[in-house]
């Protein structure tokens, strides 16, 4: 079920005020475009304290690879990875993960970086209150084909939709998912994501300027096989650190309603006869 909070925009207040009541968050995860972790790390730092709540994984895109190692303890309780660009100093993945999660990275499912489809990717399974995830953060550099991407992905995406555990993927893919209805190559990606059961978590634009606004920073959500109560929450945070907004979301658990009871007996209706009995009852 995907309950996007009205996919609108949030101010930090207006988060934490959403966020007070909710004590049954299976698990959440916070993706920003940064633009320099050597540059933007106090600043970053700065806006997570204003944040009433503590994520999961937190995925920084384009983290750049200017003095990364030295960012390993900008987040107290937090493991960091990170994955480089080879070809320049601009790009990258950076994640931090919670140190109380039981996680590993897994290569299973890593897209490798050819010179047509430059890209850099971490992939983690995580076990949190003895549920199992992967979660999965993308940088995809832009002006490369979309086709040759969609066509990588999908080998894990695959994989993932086999194995049947709920999955997120974040990150700045640089597809503008407002064009999937007249862009060719950006609806094929997207088809490609829905039918491996992959729905996107925000679909308001992400990065807004005075001459546009585009959704290119992306998270999806898989269920795998759990339970249809989980109620996906997601959106954009309002912050200015730089031309990317922070996207968010929670996986939340609500209790399965009771289903009315119905006076309608518990038979198989093969003939018309039967049909129209089970008609006056309703």
């Amino acid at each position: 079920m995907l309950d996007n909070l009205n996919f609108n925009y949030f101010t930090v207040n207006a988060f934490n005020d959403s966020m007070a009541n909710e004590n049954n968050i299976n698990f959440s995860l916070f993706h920003m475009n940064i633009r320099s972790l050597n540059k933007n790390n106090e600043k970053f730092y700065q806006f997570l304290s204003t944040v009433e709540h503590n994520f999961d994984v937190l995925v920084l895109s384009e983290i750049w690879s200017y003095n990364v190692t030295l960012y390993r303890n900008l987040i107290p309780g937090y493991v960091f990875y990170y994955d480089l660009p080879n070809e320049s100093n601009v790009g990258g993945i950076g994640v931090y993960v919670k140190d109380t999660l039981t996680h590993c990275i897994v290569d299973n499912y890593k897209i490798s970086s050819v010179d047509d489809c430059r890209i850099e990717n971490l992939w983690i399974e995580v076990i949190k209150e003895q549920n199992r995830y992967i979660v999965g953060w993308i940088y995809r550099h832009p002006g490369y084909k979309i086709n040759t991407f969609t066509e990588k992905l999908n080998k894990g995406l695959t994989q993932i939709f086999n194995y049947k555990l709920p999955c997120f993927i974040a990150g700045d893919i640089n597809i503008d998912l407002k064009r999937f209805q007249t862009h060719q190559d950006t609806k094929t990606y997207l088809d490609n994501l829905i039918l491996n059961n992959f729905m996107p978590v925000v679909v308001m634009p992400s990065r807004i300027s005075e001459k546009s606004a585009t959704l290119i920073d992306h998270i999806y959500y898989s269920g795998g096989s759990k339970s249809i109560n989980d109620v996906v929450k997601g959106g954009n945070l309002w912050c200015d650190i730089t031309d990317h907004l922070p996207n968010f979301v929670c996986l939340e658990n609500r209790k399965k309603e009771k289903l009315p009871n119905s006076n309608l007996p518990h038979i198989r209706i093969y003939s018309q006869k039967i049909f129209k009995k089970s008609l006056l009852l309703l």
